[in-house]
């Protein structure tokens, strides 16, 4: 299974699909773009900021095997394609950007990576928090439990402590 961009002719996606792996020989990407007579370009659902993530126990880590990392970021509909750079651009929409980050610093876009990330003003939501090396999103020094549990950050224990709502 892979995941495929129809460009328009301005080069903005219009329409993100599932498709076949390119393991067997054939070239879907031209495949899917002579099927609906525009350019088509595979895309990496778990590539982003440049990096391919691969998913563990507390969220997603930088892959060891960096050659499944191409076109810098996952394409959405209304993404646009950098044809020079072979390369989807992402939105600040994108970057997951909310005012609750904003209190701790400001987001800028690295051309070198076709993303925005986040840059620290120094803050951060808890003392013993860091900036995620690839995205500088505050984040805690410890993963969120993988339990089912429900939990908080707790910065007396510097850890999560599971939450248990109040009962009337």
């Amino acid at each position: 299974m892979a995941h495929y961009a129809i460009l328009d002719d301005n080069n903005v996606v219009t329409m993100v699909f599932t498709g076949h792996d390119e393991n067997n020989g054939v070239d879907w990407e031209t495949h899917y773009g002579e099927v609906h007579g525009k350019v088509c370009k595979r895309t990496s659902v778990n590539t982003h900021y440049g990096v391919h993530w691969s998913s563990v126990a507390g969220g997603t880590k930088p892959s060891e095997d960096q050659s499944k990392s191409f076109r810098y970021n996952f394409s959405k509909i209304g993404t646009v394609y950098d044809s020079d750079n072979d390369a989807f651009i992402m939105s600040e929409f994108d970057a997951g950007m909310t005012a609750a980050h904003r209190e701790y610093g400001d987001y800028v876009y690295k051309p070198e990576i076709f993303s925005w990330v986040f840059v620290s003003n120094g803050t951060m939501p808890f003392a013993s928090w860091v900036s995620h090396p690839i995205t500088g999103i505050p984040q805690p020094p410890k993963d969120y439990p993988q339990d089912g549990k429900n939990y908080i950050w707790d910065e007396s224990v510097v850890d999560f402590v599971e939450f248990i709502p109040p009962t009337e």
